[in-house]
């Protein structure tokens, strides 16, 4: 891939919901004049950088104005030189958009849309704060698809309070049936500072449990593989040709640029964050600054490369070297498996990714 991936972070949206930690701020847009100033003169100042795939995400992208979000596009074009037929997407809440916001998005260049559909039931979607409701998510596809929009990805979620089996297969069929290219499918995580935190860190007993999770995560791979989207990283799925290009380029560990509140960089083994408030970030400031160190430029490699079905090449003898002894032990315990040009995890070592890597941390 001929560039780096472009990260564009849209710190708003129009009410937090209960499971995010991320970086946005709702009831905040007086402020987007502001940040889109910065983020703007922040493109500049990295002026000329060839950009293999651009990545609209937040926040919630669509909660801006029509005419803010295509300023930033033609700010990003401006700046860069971005690849012809470039992967360009654009994440929405599907209480977020209409026809003639898609159609323009359209118009600009975006060619991929990510929704977060997250679940067809209406009483779940409550209870995970979402502005939007299952008609919403199938409103929203079709305007698309009249749109010209032909890459479109949906995000569920699982292991949610009150969800059952039953009620996740439900959701799959809806989203299925909307016949999207692209399905990313995620395990509710419990993170700090958020209202599911107070809710249920101390009252597991109130989210479903391991086996319902299993067969939630069962159902998720056999049913999305039925309807031809097939399994090509932990959470994701997709036909054939319709794999998220830019998020390949961080789990093969390519450079990438990201513009805004929060937004990370990576470029020459030189990593930084901007700060993670409106305020910090419009004072220039920053939370992470790194020099990334040889050795752990490999952990990082095999750690995000066995995120992919498929894995990694090995790419230098220096990586089995460093990792000899947990791969051999990880091989012995059939969660891993390797030739001579790659290393992979078996489908049991996909299903405990976090212990395999825990078994691999220096």
């Amino acid at each position: 891939m001929d560039g780096i991936g472009l990260y564009l972070h849209i710190p708003f949206c129009a009410r937090k919901c209960a499971y995010c930690d991320f970086a946005s701020f709702a009831g905040r847009e007086d402020m987007a004049p502001a940040v889109l100033a910065a983020m703007r003169d922040e493109m500049r100042r990295a002026k000329g950088l060839k950009i293999a795939t651009v990545y609209l995400g937040g926040g919630t992208p669509t909660c801006l104005r029509t005419e803010q979000l295509l300023g930033l596009l033609a700010e990003a074009k401006a700046c860069f030189d971005i690849a012809p037929g470039a992967e360009v997407t654009v994440e929405a809440n599907p209480g977020t958009v209409d026809a003639a916001k898609l159609a323009a998005l359209r118009e600009a260049g975006v060619n991929r849309l990510s929704l977060g559909a997250q679940a067809m039931q209406d009483a779940l979607l409550e209870t995970l704060g979402r502005i939007h409701r299952w008609a919403d998510v199938e409103r929203a596809v079709s305007d698309a698809r009249s749109a010209g929009f032909d890459n479109i990805s949906l995000d569920l979620m699982y292991g949610l309070p009150g969800q059952t089996p039953a009620d996740f297969r439900a959701s799959l069929d809806a989203a299925l049936s909307l016949s999207p290219r692209h399905l990313s499918l995620y395990s509710l995580i419990v993170e700090e500072n958020t209202p599911f935190h107070a809710r249920y860190a101390d009252h597991p007993e109130l989210l479903p449990g391991e086996d319902a999770l299993c067969e939630m995560a069962d159902d998720a791979l056999w049913m999305a593989e039925s309807a031809g989207l097939l399994r090509y990283e932990i959470s994701n799925y997709a036909q054939p040709g319709f794999a998220s290009q830019h998020n390949l380029g961080y789990w093969l560990r390519r450079d990438y640029l990201g513009i805004g509140c929060a937004a990370h960089s990576l470029l020459h083994n030189f990593r930084w964050g901007n700060a993670a408030t409106l305020e910090g970030y419009l004072a220039g400031k920053r939370d992470e600054e790194i020099v990334v160190s040889e050795e752990e430029v490999r952990f990082e490699r095999l750690m995000l490369g066995l995120r992919l079905v498929d894995g990694i090449a090995w790419g230098e003898q220096a990586l089995f070297d460093q990792f000899r002894p947990a791969l051999e032990k990880l091989r012995m315990r059939g969660l891993m498996e390797w030739d001579e040009e790659r290393v992979w995890l078996t489908p049991r070592g996909l299903d405990v990714q976090n212990r395999v890597l825990a078994e691999l941390m220096p």
